[in-house]
């Protein structure tokens, strides 16, 4: 029988992936009145009719409480050599900030910002006129070209990770209650029915028709775990043939940069603690670049006394438990260091590192395992300041 006992959940904040997803209503209020601080902030610094002390009140506000989302400093001070424009807003189930340097820069970031909500319309499944909830629908379908390359880009990553990264999961998540809840620990053979409705292999995508057809009973597909990557590196195309060499998109934690900052000094990413609230891991230092974090502390919830991430195993449909805290991918693509960030945290530990071993030129990796050691991939130690002074293992 399944197990309907009263549950406490938390969502974890990370500067480096997923922000505010399955939060509290309170939760939530707090971030809306955050939000409408940050835009009186930006009205301040382009037209001046706040006070200089309203101005730093304000700013001590946020700065006190926000530190899980990434401002960039200039934002946060009202003189700027460079032309800037920064927007904020709900897509894909988080909050977004686009920041963008250059001449252009309020046009090009709200034309990212049109972007990153086409695609949303387009890839949510919990939309319910999106075309991936017409495709779980109707089973077969032709698909848009933006559609039809994200589920490519599943179904391979899927191959090459030997079922790790799975699109299909969506009935074992409802199971589970992520991501909104109610919470509940599924019977054995509760999980056992939601496998039988899974199944990537099962997914038949033509690439040049673009038809797509769903073969199994019950299969229904979920871009959760890649649609931010790729409407990031959408964006930042826009951005680039607009002739933008300095910016930073942060898709709930998923951040994709443009160059290095104005100043010509590289992006200073933290990466979350998982168990030390506004405490980091340390500090990657990085340009055009994405950098992804999976984690069992972003959407949990505890039940007598142990923790139930949402981060699931696709063979078993229980969350994995594998000797990883967390993992960030930072790869010049956006689309595959989110997949790949899921992927490799379900691999666990030992073969997450195989796998990198086998694919160095294409991403690299910093994990922090369960037992409170950090691992890095040795191109990507010298960008890493080690902050908490966490044991440190350098993989080569």
């Amino acid at each position: 029988m399944p197990h309907n006992l009263p549950c406490q959940i938390t969502s974890g904040c990370d500067p480096v992936k997923s922000q505010c997803r399955s939060e509290k209503a309170e939760e939530k209020m707090r971030k809306i009145i955050y939000f409408i601080l940050l835009i009186l902030i930006l009205f301040q610094a382009s037209c001046s009719f706040i006070s200089e002390k309203h101005f730093h009140v304000l700013q001590n506000i946020l700065s006190e409480n926000i530190t899980k989302t990434i401002i960039p400093a200039s934002f946060l001070n009202k003189a700027s050599k460079q032309q800037e424009d920064t927007c904020n807003f709900f897509a894909m189930d988080t909050y977004m900030q686009i920041t963008v340097y250059g001449p252009e820069a309020r046009s090009l970031s709200a034309l990212a910002q049109k972007e990153i909500l086409r695609l949303d319309a387009l890839l949510a499944c919990q939309q319910p006129e999106s075309e991936v909830t017409a495709l779980n629908r109707s089973r077969s379908m032709i698909l848009s070209a933006d559609t039809a390359f994200v589920i490519k880009k599943a179904l391979q990553v899927h191959q090459e990770t030997n079922g790790s990264f799975n699109i299909t999961l969506a009935p074992l998540s409802s199971l589970w209650g992520f991501p909104n809840g109610p919470y509940r620990i599924p019977s054995p053979e509760e999980r056992k029915e939601a496998l039988k409705k899974t199944g990537a292999e099962f997914i038949f995508l033509d690439p040049k028709t673009r038809s797509c057809e769903l073969r199994k009973p019950g299969l229904s597909i979920d871009l959760g775990g890649i649609g931010k990557g790729y409407a990031s590196e959408q964006a930042i195309k826009l951005l680039k043939a607009g002739g933008v060499t300095s910016a930073l998109l942060n898709l709930g934690g998923n951040i994709q940069t443009i160059g290095k900052k104005p100043d010509g000094s590289p992006w200073n990413i933290a990466v979350r603690h998982p168990d030390i609230v506004n405490s980091y891991l340390g500090i990657l230092a990085i340009d055009n670049a994405a950098v992804v974090t999976s984690g069992d502390y972003e959407r949990f919830f505890v039940q007598n006394g142990k923790r139930y991430h949402h981060i699931l195993d696709p063979k078993t449909g229980s969350p994995t438990q594998n000797g990883l805290r967390s993992i960030t991918v930072v790869c010049p693509d956006g689309v595959l260091a989110d997949a790949l960030s899921t992927a490799l945290f379900v691999m666990g530990l030992h073969k997450a590192i195989s796998y990198w071993q086998t694919h160095k030129n294409e991403f690299q990796l910093l994990l922090y395992g369960a037992d409170g050691s950090l691992y890095i991939t040795e191109n990507l130690a010298a960008s890493f300041s080690n902050t908490e002074n966490l044991p440190l293992h350098i993989l080569k």
